[in-house]
């Protein structure tokens, strides 16, 4: 199957796997089973996308913008691995449609991975802490 729908970390990252030949509908098929991930989280989900193994963008992949990687109020990060220079060029012309500054460009899976899980450290950490104020009592004088 040219694309592949990948939930990874604890559903914290969505992975998608885009090899040639590949259409854009195969792509859009997978964001209904995407937004129930995204519906249900109460924290951040990001996404990665591995198009190391892509060699050829189709002429719809521009309608492969709506998805919930990019348009969801819990998404986060978007990054994107390797690819053809089109691809990148795409991907860059959505961020600016967009007007998200939240995508990145990796040489690898491994990177992309790594970059995120960074990502969700510091988001629990920032959970954890707003959690914390006001949870222990107050000193009586």
């Amino acid at each position: 199957m040219p694309v592949t729908f990948t939930p990874v970390e604890n559903n914290r990252i969505m992975t998608f796997k885009i090899t040639d030949p590949w259409q854009t509908e195969e792509l859009v098929g997978h964001y209904a089973a995407e937004y129930q991930y995204f519906n249900n989280s109460k924290g951040k989900i990001h996404t990665i996308f591995d198009l190391a193994a892509m060699r050829t963008v189709p002429p719809t992949a521009l309608r492969a913008r709506s998805g919930p990687g990019l348009d969801h109020p819990n998404s986060g990060y978007v990054v994107l691995v390797g690819g053809h220079p089109l691809a990148r060029a795409l991907a860059e012309l959505i961020e600016r449609l967009l007007r998200a500054k939240r995508f990145k460009f990796v040489a690898s899976y491994e990177d992309g991975i790594a970059f995120l899980k960074q990502q969700i450290i510091a988001e629990d950490a920032t959970n954890s802490e707003k959690a914390g104020v006001g949870a222990s009592p107050a000193a009586t004088v």
